[in-house]
């Protein structure tokens, strides 16, 4: 027994440390699988690219794959409306119980599964603005903004995942949007320019088709097509859609700690005292300030441990992939006195930045 347990005592002396979170190498958003599309999207009149201009063109590519990957059976704004549509014919006060009789109980269950998958779509789009930093408390005119929200120029959002699949571990679709940038030299010299409103939304919307068409266009290509032409997702019904955002640790610190106590709406969950994010914690933002999106919270997670999976093949038989696709967003335009040493913007994710997953999610159905 002695000798065994001094056999014991070596191997243990001898053997590994066990791997800790820090040490163990996660994929990042560079780790693409060579049977990807990747597509450029060049901003030619851009040196950086804005928030709004972010959340634009993720929002597109969200409202376009969950169209076409047969998600919802309708685009995107047809459910939206359609679910705003129902919801004030249920205000209404002139519906008689005759012409309540008179509905059929099919037209019934469509339109509660317009109002229901409507209600989850708008809650990924709005958790996506506050992520970006574009919503505000009510109107334009309050002066209460939520300036505690707002991630700095050198903490905006470096990329967006969109899955398709039971979860992030288990992807059965990836789509990827990479944020290309200058260096930090570049962006301390580069001015802070306030775009107006009505300016940001045609932006916004040339930023969204460009996206699209990019993604459109790779999809239909000969090497790339039967990815694409087929449906793994066993039509969209019942499939989970969720979406990702990779932000610098130092952001979500700020999100999590803001500068003055009074200012904090932010309920972190578990609670602790620790200024360093621990894995997997939670934290949610109260939806009564924002006031008009929706009276539960909106959480999020902040979770060290997700990275960039790559689906399994459809078929290795026939040599088929499931869809993987990436679009990097480029701003083209050299900034005025630039002295860093990129020649190029690139895309760059760091060991210290932490991915954000969106509690809310879609799910697929069928009329």
């Amino acid at each position: 027994m002695n000798n065994n347990a001094s056999i014991a005592n070596q191997l243990l002396c001898h053997a590994a440390p066990f791997p800790t979170i820090s040490s163990v190498k996660r994929r990042t958003c560079s780790d693409i699988p060579s049977h990807a599309l990747v597509k450029n999207l060049e901003l030619k009149k851009s040196s950086r690219i804005n928030d709004f201009l972010k959340v634009a063109c993720a929002s597109s590519i969200l409202s376009h794959v969950i169209f076409s990957r047969g998600i919802i059976p309708c685009p995107a704004d047809h459910l939206l409306s359609a679910k705003e549509r129902i919801k004030n014919s249920k205000n209404m006060t002139t519906t008689t119980v005759a012409m309540a009789k008179k509905r059929k109980r099919s037209d019934t269950v469509r339109e509660r599964k317009y109002e229901k998958h409507g209600e989850q779509l708008q809650a990924i789009l709005s958790a996506l603005d506050i992520i970006f930093c574009l919503n505000t408390c009510s109107d334009g005119n309050d002066e209460n903004k939520t300036d505690n929200l707002k991630i700095a120029e050198e903490s905006a959002v470096k990329a967006v995942m969109i899955t398709l699949g039971p979860s992030f571990s288990s992807p059965r679709e990836q789509y990827l949007i990479r944020f290309h940038e200058w260096d930090a030299v570049s962006k301390s010299k580069s001015p802070s320019i306030t775009v107006p409103s009505d300016t940001q939304r045609r932006l916004g919307q040339e930023m969204g088709r460009r996206s699209v068409r990019e993604l459109i266009c790779g999809s239909l290509q000969e090497e790339y097509s039967s990815m694409f032409e087929l449906r793994g997702c066993n039509g969209g019904n019942g499939v989970k859609v969720n979406v990702a955002c990779l932000v610098s640790e130092d952001a979500v610190q700020r999100l999590l700690h803001p500068a003055s106590s009074n200012d904090a709406i932010l309920d972190v969950e578990p609670a602790t005292a620790q200024p360093k994010i621990d894995v997997l914690q939670l934290y949610s933002i109260n939806q009564g300030i924002f006031g008009n999106l929706h009276s539960s919270t909106i959480p999020f997670t902040v979770d060290r441990r997700l990275e960039v999976r790559e689906p399994r093949m459809y078929s290795k038989s026939k040599g088929i992939h499931r869809p993987f696709a990436v679009l990097d967003v480029i701003p083209a335009l050299k900034p005025s006195g630039y002295r860093g040493n990129r020649e190029a913007p690139k895309f760059e994710q760091k060991n210290t930045d932490v991915w954000i997953s969106l509690r809310p999610y879609i799910k697929g159905f069928r009329i």
